[in-house]
This record gives C-alpha cells, sequence and structure tokens, in this order.
C-alpha cells in the first residue's frame, strides 16, 4: 500500500511539476535571434528616394556623405555609398551595418535626427532624418552634418576593435613584443615584417 501511495505521490508530483513547464513555456516572450551584418567596412546605404537626392535638399546630404576624410594625402571619402528607395528597403539590405535614412514630409512636423542600433542585424546603426520640409531638412543638415559622420565613424571604429581582439596577426605580435616590449593587435593581411637600425 505504501508503494502504491509513494508512486502516486511521485505521478502526481510529475504532473504538478510538467504543468508548470507548460504553463511558464506560455508566458516566455521570444525574443527575435538577430544576425550578423553582411556589409563591408565603411559601406553606407542611403535609404531616401532617388528622384529627391537631385533636389537641392537632396543634394546637400549627398555633398556630407561624399565629403573626404581630414588629413589624408589625397582625397578619400568617408564612406562607400549604396543608395535605396524606401521601398525597396527590405531583405539583404537591412543587413548593412550602417544605415541613413531620410523621411521628408508633413506627418515629420519636426525636424530631427534620432539612432537606433541593432533594428534589423548585430552591429547596426540606423540613422533617421526627418524634416516637415526641405528647408528645414537643409538647416538640420548643416547644423548636424559633423555630428551624423562621426556617429558612423565611432561605430566603425567600436566594430573594428570588437573584429581585431578575435582575429589579428599573432606575427606582428609577437615581433612587437619582442623588439618593442609592448603588445599590438594588427589585422591579419598585415604579416610582412622588416626589421633594421632606425627602422
Amino acid at each position: 500500500m505504501k508503494k502504491v501511495i509513494i508512486s502516486l505521490c511521485l505521478l502526481l508530483g510529475l504532473i504538478a511539476t510538467s504543468t508548470l513547464t507548460i504553463s511558464c513555456e506560455g508566458g516566455k516572450k521570444k525574443v527575435p535571434t538577430l544576425g550578423k551584418s553582411q556589409s563591408a567596412p565603411y559601406e553606407l546605404l542611403l535609404v531616401a528616394n532617388k528622384e529627391w537626392l537631385k533636389t537641392m535638399a537632396g543634394q546637400s546630404l549627398s555633398v556630407v556623405l561624399n565629403s573626404p576624410i581630414e588629413g589624408l594625402p589625397q582625397p578619400e571619402t568617408h564612406f562607400r555609398l549604396t543608395t535605396v528607395n524606401p521601398q525597396d528597403f527590405d531583405g539583404t539590405f537591412r543587413l548593412f551595418a550602417n544605415v541613413i535614412q531620410v523621411k521628408i514630409g508633413k506627418d515629420y512636423p519636426e525636424a530631427k535626427v534620432t539612432m537606433i542600433h541593432d533594428a534589423f542585424c548585430k552591429p547596426q546603426l540606423i540613422i533617421t532624418i526627418e524634416a516637415p520640409n526641405d528647408e528645414e531638412f537643409i538647416t538640420l543638415i548643416r547644423e548636424r552634418a559633423e555630428l551624423i559622420l562621426s556617429m558612423f565613424d565611432d561605430c566603425e571604429i567600436t566594430r573594428e576593435r570588437g573584429l581585431l581582439q578575435k582575429h589579428f596577426s599573432g606575427k606582428v605580435q609577437t615581433e612587437a613584443k619582442k623588439q618593442f616590449g609592448i603588445g599590438i593587435k594588427a589585422p591579419q593581411a598585415i604579416d610582412q615584417i622588416k626589421s633594421g637600425k632606425n627602422f
């Protein structure tokens, strides 16, 4: 009789546990796992109407995004630019690490710049520029051009630093430690080393 009672208690315990587990599972909110961003370093996707880009407002943005990086011996733009119309911003386009969206019209009463991280993939930065009309858009771009570029630059540097923590040239690191007593993580592609007096 004792065995029957113990068996019944164990069975009831298992049923209660499985019921509890099912209840908990049903209450959990599943968070979708973000895929990895697929664009190349310093590649930027501009989501804007291609006809609008021919206007004065569109040109004001293009000038900023195609401006050269200061301090280099030859002109070189901040980013390699790809443009897509808003209705086509889906699929693989959403896997770009750097995205800038333009939204102009009466639906956007205030001229402002907003940013969001990791919306469709990781790492990702999406900057949205909103304005009620072209005039306010131009004013906003003039005021915030440096800020917009620096935000994308900072994200690129952070991403590159993260990659170098995992993938770096062991040959360079070993030689730098041996010659100078310092640790340095150089890109894997740098694998040629030259030693010499005052070099």
